[in-house]
């Protein structure tokens, strides 16, 4: 069909829809986490080969019609959530060529072969291979890839905010650092010999004067 975008919200509208094949296009983005209420009456799905991203919502159990699911050759992620094996009336059922981790849920009334979940490396349990070792290390690896991703960007945009206030400090408020360092160079006192300023003035040890009189100096010039 050739159509591009996020999922096509206005289906809503179509309140009589009983079939929904979007397959074969360029739509990405999240699959709707209310999707149910979008295809109440569907009995067909058929989502595959398009670019949907981020986990299939749980909200597709509510979805109590559907016959046949179809969400293969997709980028979809996480796991498989385990409500959607309570769709009674569900006969199709395929999730192949994604990046799915964790257990293949048990659907209460069929079972699909392992072409259905094939592409998956994370995926484990019957039809395909006992969750092991191999795909916990797998599903804990892909747990602290993204906690690293987000550490990063954490620490880069605390960076950036560094930089950004100090640049502000010393560029964009001038007269701030104008009279700071006047103060510091006012109120700083080298004692020569014991009892002598730089300027050979005598040196107030209380800093409330000193800071009043760094005020002053400032601006009278």
């Amino acid at each position: 069909m050739g159509l591009k975008g996020e999922f096509p919200r206005g289906i809503e509208n179509c309140t009589s829809i009983t079939s929904l094949d979007l397959s074969s296009n360029e739509l990405y983005g999240t699959i709707p986490s209310d999707i149910s209420k979008l295809i109440r009456f569907t009995i067909t799905l058929d989502l595959s080969s398009n670019q949907f991203s981020g986990a299939i919502p749980s909200d597709i159990a509510n979805c109590s019609f559907l016959n046949s699911l179809r969400l293969d050759n997709n980028k979809l992620q996480g796991p498989i959530p385990p409500e959607i094996a309570l769709l009674g009336r569900l006969k199709n059922f395929n999730v192949a060529n994604n990046m799915l981790v964790g257990p293949v849920p048990r659907f209460i009334n069929s079972t699909f072969p392992a072409e259905s979940y094939a592409n998956n490396p994370g995926l484990c349990g019957p039809p395909l291979e006992l969750c092991g070792t191999k795909h916990v290390g797998f599903m804990l690896s892909t747990v602290l890839n993204r906690r690293v991703q987000f550490a990063c960007g954490f620490v880069t945009g605390w960076s950036l905010f560094t930089v950004l206030g100090i640049y502000l400090f010393f560029f964009g408020l001038p007269g701030v650092k104008k009279m700071l360092l006047f103060i510091n160079k006012r109120t700083k006192v080298m004692v020569i010999d014991g009892n002598e300023s730089p300027r050979g003035e005598e040196v107030n040890n209380d800093p409330k004067v000193n800071i009043t009189l760094a005020f002053n100096r400032l601006f009278s010039q």
